[in-house]
């Protein structure tokens, strides 16, 4: 009887098929992308008429030199108490620095208690939150969350959150323009330890490094229309690196630092977006 029993009984017959997505785990580690609504919330708290016209208009400033050229007389050292600090703020963990555009200050931050990438305004002067701009996406530390810095001019300010999401803003008053999951578009494979690539603002175009399916791409920032992608048969990814314009040989080009390589992409109308130069030789895991 026993030895009946032991050829008829099944072990596995209440097992069942394991389908991502099943067990609510986020999308990295089940490999399903969750479908975000960019820009999709809005706030407003106060409006702002201070006069202060400075600007730091992107990751290593204006000139991409991390020098500020402003006419401005520096103290030689702090008082014994310390610096008199004018305000403060408390943020999210990560590494996100700010740009600062006509006496506001603009930062990608990560409300953990609501889950979303937001986009914040403060008063230079004062410190107070004019508005954020932000949207849901579940994020679990890794070392920090948010880490980018934005990209702005008059009429755009741009970032890039740490799950590869695009957000393209009017600076003055928050409005939403348009926005791109560079996952779900391009099959960007986001870093480890989230996005550290800044975007970059080049003559009203967004210049952004998808890897996978397009080296670069340049996005009309009025629009949100891709106008020129750049190929990668070699599938080089994302990396922490951001875009760099240079001349080179009087050549203006995009030089960037990919995971598999560094390549040099022209910033010239008549061969926009076309390779001319790739290095591989300098090809860390990490970059």
């Amino acid at each position: 009887m026993l030895l009946l029993y032991w050829f008829l009984y099944n072990p596995v017959k209440d097992f069942q098929s394991s389908i991502p997505g099943m067990d609510n785990r986020p999308d990295s580690i089940s490999g399903i992308r969750e479908k975000v609504k960019i820009g999709a919330i809005f706030e407003h708290f106060s409006d702002t008429r201070n006069t202060l016209n400075g600007k730091w208009t992107r990751f290593r400033g204006a000139d991409f030199d991390n020098i500020n050229k402003e006419k401005i007389n520096l103290i030689e050292k702090f008082p014994e108490d310390g610096p008199n600090i004018l305000w403060k703020v408390d943020l999210g963990e990560g590494h996100a620095a700010p740009v600062i555009y006509n006496g506001k200050a603009y930062i990608l931050d990560y409300l953990e208690t609501e889950k979303a990438d937001a986009l914040r305004c403060f008063d230079l002067l004062s410190g107070e939150e004019l508005w954020q701009r932000k949207y849901f996406v579940h994020i679990k530390r890794n070392h920090g969350m948010s880490r980018t810095v934005p990209s702005i001019n008059d009429k755009y300010i741009l970032t890039i959150g740490p799950k590869g999401h695009i957000m393209c803003s009017d600076p003055e008053n928050g409005d939403f323009i348009w926005g791109l999951d560079l996952v779900r578009e391009f099959g960007t494979e986001i870093p480890f330890w989230y996005t550290g690539q800044c975007p970059l603002i080049d003559n009203n175009v967004a210049i952004i490094a998808p890897g996978e399916k397009a080296l670069l791409i340049g996005v009309d920032c009025a629009s949100g229309e891709i106008l020129w992608k750049t190929p990668n048969p070699d599938k080089w990814q994302m990396s922490h690196s951001s875009v760099m314009p240079m001349t080179l040989d009087g050549k203006r080009m995009y030089v960037y630092a990919a995971v598999g390589g560094i390549c040099g992409i022209s910033a010239e109308a008549e061969d926009m977006g076309k390779v001319l130069w790739k290095f591989t030789e300098f090809n860390p895991n990490v970059v």
